[in-house]
């Protein structure tokens, strides 16, 4: 296997340097340059600043994150004639635009990028084709002849791009890519609605509070899911990349961990996280919260540690905005437990008032005051989602979607409040 060395870099400057030992275990250096700059970061609070050099699972973890899951990977790996499994080889290929800020190259200097540089039209046909051919979407978007080197973590099928007055673009000249768009999920069957389910699920969650960024609906013939990135930042004509490390990268998890049930962060792991290492900590532990309650209400399942992230912005470390909620529930081909345990249950309706107490307790707070901030959410999805209904009121798939995901969330937040009225009062 051939042992390679990556460069890592933020803006112009190296950050450190990525290798394979004899045994292809992964190692990272950080460059004493970066060590030394006053306004240097660490790539995860996993990987702390220093001189000696890390190896083993914690650089995996971090790098591996970075990457596809699953089927994508595998088809993205055979169709660009990589070897399967190899982190180094996929990340030398598809590194240039990750996650968060860094930049991951076989150059150790950033190339000179060229004055003019243009930004490649994708038309909807061509997206639309790769989902009638059942082929990865990434075989349809070539620039300059090759597949672009963008790398997105995640099982679903998805791609970096710009977009601009509601058309696609990929950025030509290493430029960072500003949006994500997703395509319908496919698990035996298209499920079509998979992406006005995120849509509205988003768009649900900003109206209960939740820090989200902005979606919208693409596509002519079939509709895509698009997101603007939390991390870039845009002025002018200038797009920045900002630093993001997700909670597994964070704890040093590989993505195959996940999920609690897999040997993966509990909640109170984030809680405790975020609680650590947030610069706005009390602001950002009620977002935790509110997230934890929203997911319950909602029915994602899918709520896992690689859905949260930590955004490095100019006052330090926080929580970032939340993404992937999707009301999973609807979808019987995926899990129906819950990806976090409430006092060892994963079942929605099998928690309890005494469930919830312990809950709370791991995070140190008091039942009551979890379900206090509950019963305020739900208030708000409720009148969300009847400002969400009048919304999509002329939108018939819109409007029978978001009928499917009020059912789930009325009978689970209906026996939900049944559950808190049962909770004693606060001593």
């Amino acid at each position: 296997m051939k042992q390679r060395k990556l460069y890592i870099h933020y803006d112009s400057k190296l950050v450190g340097i990525l290798t394979e030992d004899e045994n292809s275990l992964l190692c990272f250096s950080y460059d004493s340059n970066w060590t030394a700059d006053q306004d240097a970061f660490p790539l995860s609070l996993a990987l702390p600043l220093r001189d000696a050099a890390y190896k083993g699972k914690v650089v995996a973890s971090f790098f591996e994150n970075l990457i596809p899951e699953g089927d994508q990977r595998r088809q993205i790996e055979q169709i660009a004639g990589l070897p399967a499994a190899d982190d180094a080889a996929y990340l030398e290929r598809f590194g240039e635009d990750c996650a968060g800020a860094l930049s991951i190259s076989i150059h150790q200097f950033q190339p000179a990028q060229p004055k003019e540089a243009h930004d490649k039209h994708v038309p909807y046909q061509t997206i639309e084709e790769s989902i009638k051919k059942g082929v990865p979407v990434s075989t349809m978007l070539l620039l300059d002849g090759d597949f672009p080197p963008f790398s997105l973590a995640g099982a679903q099928a998805k791609f970096a791009c710009c977009i601009r007055e509601g058309q696609i673009y990929l950025p030509g000249a290493g430029r960072p890519t500003t949006h994500i768009v997703k395509l319908p999920i496919r698990s035996g069957e298209k499920l079509l609605d998979s992406v006005l389910n995120e849509y509205l699920s988003m768009r649900l969650a900003k109206l209960c509070g939740l820090t989200v960024p902005d979606v919208m609906i693409l596509g002519d013939k079939v509709p895509l899911f698009g997101i603007k990135r939390f991390d870039r930042a845009a002025s002018s004509n200038l797009t920045r990349r900002l630093h993001a490390q997700d909670f597994c990268q964070a704890l040093g998890i590989p993505s195959r961990e996940k999920y609690e049930s897999h040997g993966g962060p509990s909640f109170a792991s984030c809680y405790g996280l975020v609680r650590e290492h947030s610069t706005n900590a009390a602001h950002d532990l009620l977002g935790l919260i509110d997230w934890v309650g929203f997911n319950l209400a909602l029915g994602n399942n899918d709520s896992h540690a690689k859905n949260l992230s930590l955004i490095l912005s100019s006052d330090g470390i926080k929580l970032a905005p939340f993404y992937d909620l999707v009301c999973t529930a609807l979808y019987p081909q995926f899990s129906s437990q819950f990806a976090f345990r409430f006092a060892e249950v994963r079942s929605w309706d099998k928690i309890t008032n005494a469930r919830i107490d312990v809950f709370s307790k791991h995070l140190g707070l008091h039942g009551n005051f979890v379900i206090s901030r509950w019963i305020i959410l739900f208030d708000k999805l409720n009148k969300g989602f009847q400002e969400l209904f009048i919304e999509c009121s002329v939108d018939k798939a819109r409007i029978k979607t978001l009928e499917k995901i009020g059912l789930e969330i009325r009978k689970r937040t209906q026996s939900l409040e049944k559950v808190f009225q049962k909770m004693s009062p606060k001593k």
